[in-house]
């Protein structure tokens, strides 16, 4: 049993949440804390732009919530214009910070903090035949939202129980346009297609579906949550939540058995003993659904050593590198989190903060990173090994401990600057395997050169039909092996679409 459910370990860390449907679901979640960086005010970018950090682009561009169009990229810009929310603007340069654009006859700068590229209008919708169609909720809750994208700016309008009737008037292939009922009228909003069906879905709680899908498990099997997990009514991710259990949390297993919705998934029905309140008061229990793979031997809380963590995190590698946390450019330099597993609490939850580390110019700070490869909650981690010298002169109760950190500020360059090495890229993004003998590769055609294998950001550079660069390594990591990493002649590297190259 304790094999089984570690082999599943890692496709459980990596299963995405349905954030689009439901507000709740997420195994786990939050935003890394990262360096001390203080948090602008609206349209606010404390510095501007050197020309060389520009790009020419011709693009459209959307408000997500008022901002003031400058006439220089600062903050301290002279005001041109006051754009309301949820406008189209024509956007000719881009810097990491800030964008050119022009709106009714007027140009100025706007901050990026407010601006998206994803049309959040709508006008890229079509319209379903016939005008309107009725479709049904398939979750116990989807989320409607006021445009058609998850991002924070996007804010809950309301929801639509398990099988409510949804008008949708329109779609753009990853999103429904619906007229949804408020106490005012009839409003626009949008729904991820994802959460609505044609007809009626089965009850996720109805148990009768999953008859004869579980057998029992070995008498006195218990393990350990480990991460935070849903605990739920059926063996169904749209199923009722009972409560939500941190990691380090003992259950024991009854049952087990692999159910085919919608994904085909291990559960584990469990009974979690409920300890008394007071003296004299009788032990309860509780008995509900948890995904297999969120279950393990090993208790996660406890302390453990680096063998412990590869045992309980097998997509990790073990490394020997030391990098440097970027200092940044404030003399009082930045702070990264070192936590107790690879993953960010969200509010409410208990901290996995073990300490925090920090770099400043005149001190920059390194950690050696023991093992690679690890992503969750959308980040890359590292396990780090460090000292926990208990604050005090005395060493003799000085221990050697292990932790997870993001490798979004880490670098190679001892000055703590943020250097871009072809051994910090793929510290940064996994999966790819450095070629034995670097290549000589032409471009069939123009291709976008990134900083990260992500399709969708501003490119870096592009390169033209013709052009010859050094390819240095190649993804191994997806199942369709699509990028490259490339170096260019002034020896700066690239991530780019392997579609876009013949071997010379």
């Amino acid at each position: 049993m304790k094999n089984r459910i570690l082999a599943l370990l890692l496709a459980g860390l990596l299963t995405a949440t349905m954030a689009a449907c439901s507000t709740s679901g997420s195994q786990s979640g939050g935003t890394e804390t990262g360096p001390s960086i203080t948090t602008p005010k609206e349209d606010d970018s404390t510095t501007p732009d050197p020309d060389k950090e520009w790009q020419t682009v011709n693009k459209k561009v959307y408000t997500h919530k008022e901002v003031t169009l400058r006439d220089e990229p600062s903050s301290s810009g002279k005001a041109v214009k006051t754009l309301a929310a949820a406008l189209e603007l024509n956007c000719t340069k881009v810097s990491t910070a800030w964008s050119y654009v022009e709106y009714q006859g007027a140009y100025g700068y706007v901050s990026n903090a407010y601006i998206t590229d994803t049309n959040i209008l709508g006008t890229d919708f079509e319209g379903v035949p016939g005008g309107e169609k009725i479709m049904y909720a398939n979750a116990k809750t989807i989320t409607v939202r006021l445009y058609p994208s998850t991002a924070d700016f996007s804010t809950e309008k309301g929801s639509y129980a398990l099988n409510e009737e949804v008008t949708v008037i329109a779609s753009n292939g990853q999103w429904y346009k619906v007229k949804y009922e408020t106490k005012s009228g009839t409003v626009d909003y949008y729904v991820h297609i994802s959460c609505l069906s044609d007809e009626k879905v089965i009850d996720p709680d109805d148990m009768t579906q999953y008859e004869g899908m579980f057998k029992d498990a070995p008498a006195d099997t218990y393990l350990f949550t480990n991460c935070r997990v849903n605990f739920r009514k059926a063996p169904n991710k749209n199923a009722s939540l009972i409560e939500t259990l941190d990691a380090g949390v003992e259950v024991r297993v009854i049952q087990t058995g692999t159910v085919p919705s919608g994904e085909t998934r291990e559960w584990s029905y469990v009974e979690i003993k409920i300890a008394p309140e007071k003296e004299g008061d009788a032990t309860t229990y509780k008995y509900g659904y948890i995904s297999s793979d969120c279950l393990s031997a090993t208790n996660p809380s406890g302390e453990m050593d680096l063998d412990d963590l590869l045992d309980l995190y097998p997509m990790f590698t073990e490394a020997n590198k030391t990098m440097y946390i970027i200092t940044g450019e404030d003399d009082g330099g930045n702070s990264i989190n070192v936590r107790s597993t690879p993953s960010f609490p969200k509010d409410g939850e208990k901290s996995n903060l073990l300490i925090s580390i920090t770099s400043k110019k005149t001190d920059v700070a390194s950690v050696k990173i023991v093992a690679t490869g690890g992503v969750y909650d959308e980040a890359t981690w590292v396990i780090i090994e460090y000292t926990d010298d208990k604050g005090t002169a005395d060493t003799s109760d000085d221990k050697t401990v292990y932790g997870f950190i993001t490798t979004k500020y880490l670098t190679t360059d001892s000055t703590g600057k943020e250097a871009v090495t072809l051994d910090s890229l793929l510290i940064k993004h996994p999966g790819f395997e450095v070629c034995q003998t670097e290549t000589t590769i032409t471009a069939t055609k123009k291709a976008n050169c990134y900083t990260a294998p992500e399709n969708g950001k501003t490119p870096a550079k592009t390169l033209q039909s013709g052009d010859e660069v050094t390819l240095v390594a190649v993804e191994t990591g997806s199942a369709r092996n699509v990028w490259y990493v490339i170096k260019d002649a002034s020896g700066n590297y690239y991530f780019v679409g392997m579609e876009f190259f013949a071997e010379n």
